[in-house]
């Protein structure tokens, strides 16, 4: 059917609604005896009016042929056409034949207690058709979403003839939040959100100009499912909407890529970007303002970009899910302070996160609009959800009728709020393997938040397993890359507590998915992509912890010991440690040999952690804010003085080996040269660079490598590691000694603007050699500086 005769018989029926509404306002004002019977219709007239107006919204975003539900309902003889005569009979009896006006004062209600109840009855009849038919339709144009829904890699494809643009997409790389919207939008379930896009607020701020809505409620409560159905709906809504663009994020505790405003910047411009037909002028105008469009990005000429692309759309709609698990919240605040800073009235802004005080002090007096998820009808949410899960899980709806109906009974009396404990009783509840068992949980009593539900969980867990448990959770609290199930397989195969710690792959689980079962619903698993060598990309599963709040709990502070909480420095410490067990293994133990392409790839495939471990395991040993000066662990040293000595073997041992895959396009003599120290003094490990110092009396301090075939003194000033230039500098490096480019240090300390660092060199004895003190650096000073910057770059 033609949406637009829809339309029309929608547009009736809305007509008479509001005309009989209109006659029960004149009833409540001059019936005072019908007073309650009015409201009663009035509700249920208003209810009605609401889902009506629901799906006419819905049509007018839609074509023919997409709403099949909802043409059923205005077929011949159909639900509208049914409503519209029950309510022209409902008119015809309430409004008398003439002079209403004046005889308003002296009317009688004119329905009797029989006549009342079939129409409320009819009136809720109709709109629960109505509403079915909407959520229908919404559920199938939801799943057809998948097909209009682009990550950012299927937009960059649309451009794929113009080189420039992928460029530029390049040199921006931009986290992607597609896979965080696929994976929150699975956990959907069919009606659940619909509340949200059909209340005042969301309405409020989808029509208004310069708007901002806050949704925020605690932990588990579901902020995340619901911030995926609103960027559904905004989809289906914009699709034919002129220069209207939709840009989102998911700040995500797992991904360290995308938990910084730097990242969240470079995102939104590359969305934004690719929902333009060329490439955007105020792009362009930043990608040509760097050398070669290499140079690190200032975030004051990103920000500024970004506020003039937004300029070059009539609206720009930004949704924002999880402010508090970003990396710096305060960071993001000041960041949304400015945008909103820039009071353009095309912006619409959407954001989510929990009620914390610094995230309320800063939004108040910038959000229009607020939902808070405690008082929301959030619980008609949990209530589907229970309720389909109680139906249709394998597991779950094999028990008896009564015994569902109490479990559904015993949640939802517990809930307050919360869709992760719900989650988490029904994950408990569907191991037990009896009706005996369900009683029994049951009758013990559900806990009464996460942190006692997360120590049930835990204290549940098989002996035989506990420490696979533990070790699993604690690399998933510190791990600097997300991790596949393969590679959690490898760390867990390493042995710590042998002498000296080991790799043995005999201890590898057969079937990496029963990490999920071990660990229950603390973890989960996404599905996703990753770069191999580009353009090359593969598909992988990453385990996760399953929700923030899982977070939390392993991180924070506890009354009394308990082996299931970590610590930053120790967790990220016992991370470095498998890394060099890892990297120890007697197979790498030959030092650097070419490989073919397909050589690498058999070595990733028999080897699954290996390119975690060569890329993470230095920066697993940076020093953390409040770490003490000996934060390193004796046996973290002992591990590394093992490690660095292979490097005096004939081969280089596994240290070169780890170095030539870190460089591999570098000759081989420039490897075998690069000592344990240049590496160390890159990273800006000062701990680490004065125990290889103390523990080699023979070290070649002033000794030329990596890929820039620098000293250890060049690295550390180039990387501003002034610490590390104090060390190097007491121990006697030539603060004079030029590299193969033929530049001292002190032209680094210069180029990058650095004073101190500048102030140091020459009161150790650098003398200006190439008259850099004070001089203003020309184009082609920053262009070598770029060239000798990707040097250092692809050392890491």
């Amino acid at each position: 059917m033609d949406p637009l005769s829809i339309a029309g018989t929608l547009i009736a029926v809305l007509q008479i609604t509001t005309s009989v509404i209109s006659i029960l306002y004149d009833y409540r004002t001059g019936v005072a005896s019908a007073s309650r019977e009015v409201i009663q219709i009035t509700e249920a007239l208003n209810s009605l009016k609401d889902v009506l107006e629901s799906i006419l919204r819905l049509i007018e975003t839609t074509k023919a042929g997409e709403l099949s539900t909802v043409e059923l309902l205005a077929k011949d003889g159909g639900t509208l056409q049914s409503c519209q005569a029950e309510l022209e009979r409902l008119r015809a009896k309430l409004e008398p034949e003439k002079g209403w006006r004046k005889l308003r004062n002296s009317l009688i209600w004119p329905l009797k207690e029989g006549e009342m109840r079939r129409a409320l009855e009819g009136l809720e009849r109709w709109k629960s058709t109505m509403q079915l038919a909407l959520s229908a339709d919404q559920a199938t144009l939801s799943l057809s979403i998948k097909d209009d829904v682009e990550d950012l890699t299927q937009m960059f494809q649309r451009h794929n003839t113009d080189l420039k643009r992928q460029a530029i997409y390049k040199w921006l790389s931009a986290p992607d939040p597609y896979s965080n919207h696929v994976t929150n939008r699975k956990k959907r379930q069919f009606q659940t959100g619909v509340w949200l896009l059909r209340s005042k607020q969301y309405e409020h701020w989808l029509q208004s100009e310069n708007s901002f809505l806050w949704i925020y409620g605690i932990p588990g409560s579901g902020k995340t499912v619901l911030c995926s159905t609103a960027i559904e709906q905004l989809i289906r809504y914009f699709q034919q909407a002129p220069r209207t663009a939709l840009t989102y994020f998911y700040f995500d505790f797992n991904d360290t890529g995308k938990r910084d405003t730097n990242s969240l910047i470079r995102s939104l411009i590359t969305q934004l970007s690719a929902q333009c037909e060329t490439i955007p002028p105020p792009l362009l105008e930043l990608y040509n303002s760097q050398p070669d469009g290499m140079e690190v990005i200032d975030e004051q000429n990103l920000l500024a970009t970004l506020r003039n692309l937004i300029l070059t759309f009539h609206n720009v709609y930004i949704v924002l899910d999880a402010l508090d698990e970003s990396l710096d919240c305060e960071e993001i605040l000041h960041f949304i302070n400015s945008v909103q800073g820039w009071d353009l009235s095309r912006l619409h802004l959407l954001v989510t996160s929990r009620q914390l005080a610094d995230i309320e002090e800063s939004l108040t007096g910038l959000v229009t609009e607020r939902v808070c998820l405690q008082d929301s009808e959030m619980n008609e949410d949990i209530i589907l959800y229970v309720a389909d899960k109680l139906e249709n899980d394998k597991s779950l709806s094999r028990f008896p009728p009564d015994i569902r109906f109490q479990i559904q009974k015993k949640l939802l009396e517990g809930e307050d709020g919360m869709f992760q404990w719900v989650v988490c009783q029904l994950d408990m509840l569907r191991r037990c393997m009896s009706v005996a068992a369900i009683r029994k949980a049951l009758s013990v009593g559900l806990p009464k938040n996460l942190d006692q539900t997360y120590d049930q969980i835990l204290f549940q867990i098989d002996e035989l397993h506990q420490q696979d448990v533990l070790k699993t959770l604690q690399v998933l609290t510190a791990t600097q890359e997300s991790l596949t199930l393969e590679e959690i397989v490898e760390i867990l195969a390493v042995d710590l507590d042998s002498d000296p710690p080991h790799f043995d792959p005999d201890s590898r689980l057969l079937d990496p998915r029963s990490i999920l079962s071990m660990c229950s619903s603390l973890v989960t698993t996404v599905k996703t992509s990753r770069w191999t060598t580009y353009p090359e990309k593969e598909s992988v599963t990453y385990l996760k912890l399953a929700h923030a709040s899982v977070a939390d709990y392993l991180t924070q502070p506890k009354m009394g010991p308990s082996q299931f909480h970590f610590s930053t420095t120790p967790s990220r410490q016992f991370l470095a440690q498998c890394c060099l067990a890892y990297l120890m293994n007697p197979e790498f133990s030959t030092g650097h040999q070419s490989r073919q392409k397909t050589e690498m790839a058999a070595m990733r495939s028999s080897y699954p952690f290996l390119i975690h471990a060569i890329n993470n395991w230095l920066k697993y040993l940076s020093k953390m804010p409040g770490d003490p000066d000996d934060y390193l662990e004796p046996r973290t040293i002992e591990m590394l003085q093992a490690f660095f000595e292979t490097w005096k073997t004939p081969s280089g041992g596994n240290y070169t080996f780890w170095v030539g895959m870190l460089i591999p396009d570098v000759v081989y003599e420039q490897i075998r040269k690069t000592q344990p120290l240049y590496y160390a003094a890159s990273y800006g490990l000062t701990e680490v660079v004065r125990m290889i110092l103390e523990s080699q009396k023979d070290i070649e301090l002033n000794a030329l490598g990596g890929r820039a075939y620098s000293t250890a003194l060049h690295v550390a000033t180039y990387r501003n590691r002034i610490d590390v230039v104090k060390v190097l500098l007491d121990q006697g490096a030539d603060p004079n000694l030029c590299n193969v480019s033929d530049e001292p240090p002190l032209y680094w300390a210069a180029i990058n603007g650095n004073q101190e660092m500048q102030d140091l060199l020459l009161k150790n004895g650098a003398t200006d050699l190439k008259g850099v003190l004070g001089r203003k650096f020309t184009l082609q000073d920053r262009l070598d500086e770029m060239l000798l910057a990707i040097d250092f770059k692809l050392d890491e």
